[in-house]
């Protein structure tokens, strides 16, 4: 295993003492001070082919100090290997944190999954690591595999804070891309090998493992289908966000405490038992969270260990009768958080929940109806007012027979046609918690493309829109001003 070694200096680096002496003597935070230095557009895959090389990391996230190392499959005899931070950086996106350096390929084999729950473990030496430097701030990072025929593919990982300091934390969706991850033909929809959709759900798996690649977006994951969006435009207006994963949420429920608010993005539809605990735990004590997603929360999994993972193993049966746990402990049965052997329904935090995906025809647009409310200052919209491309693929709604909280306030009645061709209205909500936190549920995946339009051939769910939306930047800068600032004065 080669241990790659950051270099004396790349162009734009700084200490973290450096760092913490500018922010002080600038009054500028962190983020904005990084978004300062040197971008590039290099991070961008331009021969993209997961299928002549791919990779995993050690662990999802590591702290600085420590080391994480990466496992690489590849059909030539080298392949170099660059790591990038993503954020703005003027536009350019990324910021290159180690250059590239040459290394010997291997044509690891891929594992067959177990016959009875569809696990596969891949079991790939480690082809390097690296010791992640004291200068590099929290954020979600992506190392660019290039082979020596040129083809291409990433490695996503996050870096999270030392010290929990930023006021806004943003929650990598992590099990969300596993959970959809068919690298080696299963995830936990389905099983590549069986063109119907029934007979692929049957056959699904009921556990996957972190240790293998992700075949979304080559190698990404779901990152860049939705949540880059929102990371661009955090750092592009200087919001002092750190970053952490869901996994960094089940281990350390802590994390989410004594900030302003927690952000997510796009998908986050699955959720452990101490993930829910930690995200009602955070409400409680006055943090609030912004969901800019939906079908947030959904599915509750366990996770198991797997080597030296403690949780590199989801596990989610979807199936109450066929979770083993069910009559020991029928609480952690992994099925939705609704149901009725859970009875936690995900309106209890959010407002609104899932209410249905919309097949081959979305986006829709989003649709006004409360324009007096705080969140549609400054935007100029009234009753009505329609904002297009922005509700897919999956849209959440206020439902009845199901709790909420008190005092929550409908946003937007957007008409959707849901996938059994039913016209059904999507909701985004607002409400204030006891504890004073604020949470807003934006009730569609596609919120990010409101925020910022990066598209890249062959990303699943580009985006819809052609341009960004003020409103939706409007709004968004609202709430999150609300989280940092409190109600404005009158």
């Amino acid at each position: 295993m080669l241990v790659l070694v950051l270099p004396a200096a790349l162009p734009g680096t700084i200490s973290a003492q450096a760092l913490t002496q500018r922010s002080e003597q600038s009054e500028l935070n962190p983020i904005q001070i990084e978004n300062a230095l040197p971008g590039t557009t290099d991070w961008k895959l331009s021969n993209p082919a997961s299928g002549q090389i791919s990779g995993y990391p050690s662990q999802e996230s590591v702290r600085p100090g420590q080391s994480i190392s990466f496992s690489v499959r590849t059909k030539a005899a080298t392949f170099e290997a660059s790591i990038y931070r993503i954020g703005w950086y003027g536009g350019a996106g990324g910021r290159l944190m180690l250059p590239e350096s040459s290394m010997p390929g291997h044509n690891w084999p891929t594992p067959s999954p177990d016959p009875k729950t569809g696990l596969l473990v891949c079991q790939w030496p480690a082809s390097f690591s690296v010791m992640i430097p004291d200068d590099w701030l929290s954020g979600m990072y992506l190392v660019k595999l290039t082979n020596a025929k040129g083809y291409q593919a990433y490695i996503p990982f996050t870096v999270v804070e030392s010290t929990p300091t930023s006021p806004l934390l943003m929650i990598d969706t992590i099990t969300t891309s596993e959970a959809y991850n068919w690298f080696g033909s299963r995830s936990l929809y389905g099983d590549t090998h069986y063109p119907k959709a029934g007979p692929s759900f049957d056959h699904r798996a009921v556990m996957v493992s972190f240790q293998r690649p992700f075949a979304q977006n080559f190698g990404a994951g779901w990152f860049l289908s939705w949540e880059i969006h929102t990371v661009r435009w955090l750092e592009e207006e200087g919001y002092y966000v750190s970053y952490a994963n869901d996994l960094d949420v089940n281990n350390d429920p802590s994390i989410l405490l004594g900030r302003k608010g927690i952000i997510i993005a796009g998908h986050d539809e699955y959720w452990s038992l101490a993930m829910r605990n930690a995200m009602d735990a955070a409400v409680a004590s006055g943090v609030s969270m912004a969901n800019l997603a939906a079908n947030s929360g959904y599915w509750q999994i366990r996770l198991a260990p797997v080597g030296s993972n403690p949780d590199g193993i989801e596990i989610c049966y979807k199936n109450f009768n066929r979770d083993p746990v069910h009559k020991s402990e029928p609480k952690l049965a992994t099925v939705m958080w609704r149901s009725p052997q859970v009875h936690r329904p995900e309106s209890e935090l959010f407002g609104a929940m899932y209410e249905d995906y919309e097949g081959q025809v979305h986006p829709f647009p989003w649709v006004v109806s409360d324009p007096t409310n705080w969140v549609f200052a400054k935007t100029g919209l009234v009753a009505g007012s329609q904002i297009s491309g922005l509700v897919g693929v999956e849209e959440d709604a206020v439902l009845g027979g199901y709790p909420r909280p008190k005092g929550v306030h409908i946003l937007s009645k957007s008409p959707v046609l849901s996938s059994t061709h039913q016209h059904r209205l999507s909701n985004s909500t607002v409400y204030e918690a006891p504890s004073g936190a604020i949470v807003f549920d934006a009730g569609t995946f596609d919120w990010g493309y409101g925020l910022d339009d990066l598209s890249q051939p062959g990303w699943y769910y580009n985006p819809a829109r052609h341009d960004p939306s003020p409103a939706i930047q409007q709004i968004t800068a609202n709430i999150l001003n609300r989280f940092l600032n409190g109600p404005p004065s009158t």
